[in-house]
């Protein structure tokens, strides 16, 4: 008799985790009353990283709220994508990427209606089959969105608000993965600068075969290396093969002098640490005027001095 209380109860908990499980992964739309009209669409998350074996499967929920005040339709696409040296991500339409994720991946819907302040709750099944690259592999989730035309009468208008939008999928197979990175090149634009807002420039080069996430700081010190300021550098994607340029802007207020920037960079695998120093100075022309006009009443007072005053002579 305990045994069959035991095999009762274990049955229980089998339905309800199945149930409430696939509830969790299957397409959803939810309602909120409170939605302002924003006149735009939120996709999130906007990234989704994975580490996955050959011949393993994960589940990635996408949510998609409609903030424009219409009732919209939604399409889902997929498609690859790579970077460019600037740090943005090249969508590639029906081209295949060399690291291609988009067969692998498979949305559970591939187009529904949203009313304005519905939430769509979308599962993204990833099957990575057995044969696959080891590496880097990397696709997107294109939310394409439209209005409803309800009256033909509108439907220029509702046609110039279709929205395009995408989420990015980093998958990574584990195996024989080459993580090869390092910095390129640290610099500011200029050695020299009138005002406080200086732009720094990191070159990080990725020849390996998987993305690579580089962080780090740039510690800023005065003429007595006295630490007067410290910049987070938060981790940032560099697709394989591409090399990136990251800009960051730097404004404080300084005095004049000879300042030091100490870049350290973690490469974003086995902790290794790339480190360059550049200097800059900041030479106000507030300053430089009020040098200027010293120097010259020094030069002036030196020559009267050494061939006297000419209204002296008359």
């Amino acid at each position: 008799m305990p045994n069959f209380k035991k095999n009762i109860i274990f049955i229980l908990i089998f339905f309800i985790g199945f149930f409430c499980v696939s509830d969790a992964l299957a397409f959803q739309i939810q309602t909120s009353e409170n939605t302002l009209v924003e006149n735009d669409i939120v996709l999130s998350p906007s990234k989704t990283e994975l580490f996955l074996n050959q011949g393993e499967h994960a589940v990635q929920n996408l949510k998609i709220i409609n903030r424009t005040g219409k009732l919209i339709n939604v399409f889902i696409e997929i498609e690859d994508f790579t970077g460019d040296s600037y740090g943005s991500s090249k969508l590639l339409g029906k081209e295949k990427g060399i690291f291609s994720l988009r067969d692998y991946l498979y949305p559970e819907k591939n187009n529904f209606i949203l009313a304005h302040g519905e939430k769509a709750v979308l599962p993204i099944n990833v099957n990575i089959p057995q044969n696959a690259e080891q590496g880097g592999l990397y696709g997107a989730v294109i939310v394409r969105a439209e209005p409803v035309v309800v009256d033909q009468a509108d439907a220029i208008e509702q046609i110039t608000v279709k929205t395009r939008l995408a989420s990015l999928f980093f998958a990574r197979v584990k195996g024989d993965v080459n993580e090869i990175g390092n910095l390129k090149s640290f610099l500011s634009d200029r050695k020299f600068y009138n005002k406080n807002n200086i732009n720094f420039s990191i070159v990080y080069n990725n020849t390996g075969n998987v993305h690579l996430n580089p962080y780090g700081k740039i510690e800023i010190k005065n003429i007595l290396e006295r630490k007067i300021d410290e910049i987070q550098i938060s981790p940032y994607f560099v697709m394989p093969g591409f090399f990136r340029t990251k800009n960051i802007i730097w404004d404080k207020n300084l005095a004049f002098g000879r300042y030091t920037a100490f870049l350290q960079l973690n490469r974003g695998y086995s902790n290794i640490v790339d480190e360059v120093k550049i200097h800059f100075w900041i030479m106000p022309f507030k300053f430089l005027f009020v040098c200027g006009i010293m120097l010259l009443i020094i030069l002036i007072s030196l020559w009267l001095k050494r061939n006297g005053s000419p209204f002296a002579r008359g």
